[in-house]
């Protein structure tokens, strides 16, 4: 039963994973971590042949491998003191522009001042835009066609929407006597 799963199994690999499954096949029967032959047997006597070859530092004399000047920590205060005073002379690069003023600077200073000044006052000016009001397209449209009309074309198009109009008002009025059934012959005595 055993050997069935393992076919099984290793036919799943051999499947879903080839290359593990033929890294297998490739490697050596031995493959793996491996430690020297005599490996454990000789580390005991090499570890204990470092051990003694560092120096034993609790027989060892006590001498102090450090040396220095005499009288250095006598003048020490001294030369700190000497070396703050220099410093404080050399001063800061902003004070001695500021607290100690020197032309060549001062001229810098005004140079960079002004072109500043006047960079900053150039690009956040106003600019101002005035629109030309122009009419829409279709007034435009409108205007081009009322140029090309005459007298006469107009007096056309006024006949026309007139009678038009007169004959939808005439129709509806029929409309209207037919609908509410009333004798046409009754109106035209009575007029």
């Amino acid at each position: 039963m055993n050997k069935y799963i393992d076919t099984n199994f290793q036919d799943d690999i051999e499947k879903s994973a080839p290359l593990l499954f033929n890294l297998k096949s490739e490697m050596d029967s031995d493959a793996g971590f491996r430690v020297p032959d005599g490996y454990f047997e000789a580390m005991t006597s090499e570890v204990m042949n470092k051990i003694a070859s560092v120096p034993d530092f609790e027989n060892a004399e006590n001498v102090n491998p450090f040396n220095i000047p005499d009288g250095y920590f006598d003048s020490l205060p001294t030369i700190i003191q000497q070396r703050i005073t220099d410093q404080n002379r050399k001063g800061n690069w902003i004070t001695e522009i500021f607290y100690k003023p020197v032309p060549k600077y001062s001229l810098i200073i005004a140079s960079i001042f002004l072109v500043l000044f006047f960079s900053i006052k150039y690009f956040s000016r106003t600019v101002k835009v005035e629109y030309v009001n122009t009419p829409d397209e279709s007034e435009q449209m409108e205007s081009f066609y009322l140029s090309q009309l005459d007298e006469t074309v107009l007096l056309e198009a006024y006949s026309e929407e007139k009678s038009i109009a007169e004959e939808s008002q005439e129709s509806e009025i029929e409309n209207y006597l037919l609908d509410n059934n009333i004798d046409l012959n009754l109106i035209s005595e009575h007029l």
